[in-house]
């Protein structure tokens, strides 16, 4: 992407920019930072040391569809941190779920 979009969508000038960051590149990686900071705190959320590792597992692949799979107006949580639908629209998200161990 040319310098002069990223700028002009961040809405900020050539020396803000640089004041900021070095380079593109060092745009990208900070950017890439983020969002892997971000893709744990969701997916991870809740896991726990002494947790068994399939229910490690499982929380993180409820934790991935919970985040990924429904519409983000859905993802409330209560002051359990437990992820919760908006009122009335039914269960708390990810409960529920039967998981049959082999």
């Amino acid at each position: 992407m040319r310098k002069r979009i990223l700028i002009q969508s961040a809405r900020t000038s050539k020396g803000g920019f640089y004041n900021h960051f070095k380079s593109k590149e060092q745009l990208f990686l900070e950017t890439l930072s983020v969002a892997r900071k971000t893709w744990r705190e969701k997916n991870l959320y809740g896991i726990e040391v002494d947790m068994r590792p399939f229910e490690k597992i499982r929380m993180i692949l409820e934790n991935y569809r919970d985040t990924h799979f429904i519409p983000t107006r859905w993802i409330q949580r209560d002051r359990n941190g437990q992820m919760m639908p908006p009122e009335g629209k039914g269960r708390p998200i990810g409960s529920g779920i039967k998981v049959q161990h082999r």
